[in-house]
């Protein structure tokens, strides 16, 4: 009889362990996501102002190949790297 309390109280002491380090997890990864973002912005602000200095020319031909989805492109990318660099550390395997 007193068995299956047991195996009750362990597995609800499981539970709560795995629900308190999942809302952890996320609340860690919410506040590096708005740290990079946060970042990640000021750096996208600052090509954008480097590059409104150009010349009528070049700045033509930088929006006739695409330098600002390319430049879109490259800040996701090393966003979603820096979030999993971060992830790899704080998530156990």
């Amino acid at each position: 009889m007193a068995a299956p309390i047991v195996a009750g109280l362990a597995l609800s002491s499981v539970a709560i362990v795995a629900i308190v380090r999942t809302g952890f997890n996320a609340l860690f990864v919410v506040v590096t996501y708005a740290g990079l973002q946060t970042i990640l912005s000021q750096v996208e602000q600052y090509l954008a102002s480097a590059l409104t200095g150009l010349p009528a020319d070049f700045a033509g031909l930088a929006g006739l190949v695409g330098l600002d989805a390319g430049l879109a492109l490259v800040m996701s990318a090393f966003t979603v790297r820096l979030a999993m660099a971060v992830m790899r550390r704080v998530v156990p395997k």
